[in-house]
């Protein structure tokens, strides 16, 4: 099997295996640092996390620019400008550093000063953000290496090296808390890791492109202005991205509680697998996009779009039914007791989260396209009504003991789906697919399936009186299986019955050898 789908189903294999064992990681990692950091603790690393997410918009959205014309420039056989892109972009962010290095000592007192008020945690968070801000800059400049990879559409590689780093670091985490190094040692293990994944990917690039050039001294302004040219668009949804899904926990330190936080977190987690598949289900078709564009096949590039939408539509839908049938016993059989709060957030950020899922096509497209206007135009939508929104219904919803949590989550939700409309409309146009391929072709038989699946699990849990009073994860665990099976029984009768796979689909599949004779032929 050769070409594009060969690349995108390889790709994706690779990208589904390493965001696996990232998610797996992470899963395993976020009770372990709440039960021994404690909840106040663990909110201070998140808003570290968030203080230095808007340090790294310092990248300008050069990142997916460097893969862009990466992809397209092997595709012209130019490999020269491809080590023009790795010179360029590593001068250009070490003068960047320079200057926002500068930035970090004059801000970072009054920063850490509104979000962590109490002086022994404040101590540590000033240290943890100028660590996380060094690993950064430092990421910028080197973030080539990685893109040349990506461009080059061996994201095997890619991820053989993050799932490999991924281990590292989880292992680097429990010593540090382990030999009572706190979150001053959390940090610096995420410093040593970033140096042997660095490492890696400098070692693996140089196996895979022995022709490549490290001239820095040879940056050439004219793939600097190429960069700036697609890249601060995409900044502008950069921002948005940090705005809708950062600023949220720096609103909910600020207005309530550092160990609100961490509740919150919580319910971003749960949901977040809903953000999380689509990305690695397409960002593994960003680099053909580029390729099928530079070499005009605009019919191929329709047909893509449009199997990624229903794709992710099957893959999304029964998660979506699981998160909002069993909310409640998600969160008990993953924490145990004390963590009711996250469970109305998991509630209200779903939808939102269900949103932003149908985007995700629109923004490799856009990318690949050389149309990162969508993603700018999507993303102002979304800053402009998430910040009045979140503080508006935190009031607006309040009640006798204070403003509503709740309210910050619908803010996000709001912001979410008005910017993923605007995004969806534009992308849908410039590929010429109406309302009804994308509506009714491509999602309404899974979505159908899975809101037939979702209610018939809220009846059956709700009938069953023992789960409203589940306390332990056993319990709790037993009830989120009986959901997730009730859901995964209909959901697959629903597509059965509807219909939704055809033959093309069937063809796709039988493409990967190891489904080959799964197949009906």
């Amino acid at each position: 099997m050769t070409g594009p789908a060969a690349k995108i189903l390889r790709n994706t294999a690779f990208n589904t295996a390493g965001r696996t064992v990232a998610a797996l990681g992470n899963l395993v990692l976020f009770p372990y640092l709440v039960a021994r950091l404690g909840a106040e603790a663990y909110g201070v690393w998140m808003v570290v996390g968030a203080l230095g997410g808007y340090f790294g918009l310092v990248d300008l959205g050069f990142g997916a620019a460097y893969v862009k014309y990466v992809s397209e420039f092997e595709a012209k056989g130019q490999l020269d400008r491809i080590s023009a892109v790795l010179n360029t972009s590593f001068a250009f962010y070490s003068v960047v550093a320079l200057v926002v290095w500068a930035a970090v000592d004059l801000f970072i007192d009054p920063l850490v000063g509104v979000f962590v008020p109490k002086p022994e945690l404040a101590e540590d968070a000033r240290f943890m953000v100028r660590v996380t801000v060094a690993i950064l800059l430092a990421a910028n400049a080197t973030a080539a290496f990685g893109a040349i990879q990506q461009g080059l559409q061996r994201l095997d590689v890619w991820n053989k090296v993050g799932m490999s780093m991924q281990l590292i670091s989880l292992a680097g985490a429990v010593f540090v808390i382990e030999s009572g190094y706190g979150l001053r040692g959390l940090v610096l293990n995420n410093a040593v890791v970033f140096l042997l994944t660095l490492a890696l990917r400098i070692y693996t690039t140089y196996r895979l492109a022995p022709w490549l050039r490290f001239r820095p001294w040879r940056a050439d302004i004219g793939t600097l202005r190429r960069f700036f040219g697609f890249g601060i668009k995409l900044q502008v949804e950069k921002l948005a991205v940090l705005i809708i899904f950062q600023t949220d926990k720096l609103l909910v330190a600020w207005l309530l509680s550092l160990e609100y936080v961490t509740f919150y977190d919580l319910a971003t987690r749960i949901t977040g697998i809903l953000r999380s598949l689509p990305g690695l289900m397409t960002s593994a078709i960003f680099p053909a996009v580029s390729e099928m564009n530079a070499r005009g096949d605009t019919p191929y590039l329709r047909r893509l779009y449009l199997r990624s939408v229903k794709y992710l539509a099957l893959a999304v839908m029964p998660i979506a039914a699981i998160t909002i049938s069993c909310a409640p016993h998600l969160v008990g059989a993953y924490m145990g007791a004390g963590f009711g709060a996250s469970v109305p957030i998991v509630l209200i950020l779903t939808a939102g989260y269900l949103s932003n899922v149908f985007s995700y096509p629109c923004t490799v497209f856009g990318g690949g396209l050389g149309r990162p206007e969508w993603q700018m135009y999507a993303a102002l939508v979304g800053m402009i009504l998430n910040l009045p929104c979140s503080i508006g219904f935190f009031y607006l919803l309040a009640g006798p003991e204070g403003g509503y949590p709740g309210g910050i989550a619908i803010g996000t939700v709001v912001s979410l789906v008005a910017a993923n409309l605007i995004l969806i409309a534009k992308s849908t146009a410039y590929l010429k697919i109406s309302p009804r391929e994308y509506w009714i072709g491509a999602i309404s038989k899974p979505a159908l399936a899975g809101a037939v699946a979702t209610g018939l699990a809220l009846a059956g849990l709700m009938l069953a009186p023992a789960s409203r009073i589940a306390e332990s994860r056993i319990e709790h665990a037993v009830f989120l299986g009986a959901g997730t099976a009730t859901i995964a029984l209909v959901y697959a009768a629903g597509i059965y019955l509807t219909r939704c796979i055809d033959r093309e689909d069937l063809k796709i599949v039988a493409r990967v050898p190891v489904l080959r004779n799964w197949v009906p032929t």
